[in-house]
């Protein structure tokens, strides 16, 4: 059984802001690994998992995926992992501090 290395692309593309109670959106990228921790070629990803401040928020079940917009307060902090059909998971990407949205007034 392989682990999968993951290296990948972590940012913060756009930050959203709603009247009253400021949310911050944020859209995390990055690009599928294609490699085993051993450099064989990886054949069997599943998907992914992200998570937020040590807590699983999102199962992502498409391995095609490449970016998806979450939902968080500023200073939440956020990573990914790997998996593949077996289950084993990655080691996390590097994290992404949510930033602080810039309220409007209106």
């Amino acid at each position: 059984m392989n682990r999968i290395r993951f290296v990948l692309y972590v940012g913060c593309l756009a930050v959203l802001v709603a009247c009253g109670e400021p949310s911050v959106s944020q859209n995390l990228a990055w690009v599928a690994p294609v490699e085993n921790e051993d450099g064989s070629q990886l054949t069997d990803l599943a998907g992914y998992r992200i998570y937020r401040n040590g807590e699983m928020i999102l199962d992502v079940s498409d391995p095609s995926l490449v970016d998806v917009e979450i939902d968080g307060k500023s200073g939440d902090i956020v990573w990914l992992t790997a998996y593949n059909s077996d289950g084993v998971e990655s080691d996390s990407s590097n994290p992404v501090t949510l930033p602080s949205p810039v309220v409007a007034e209106h």
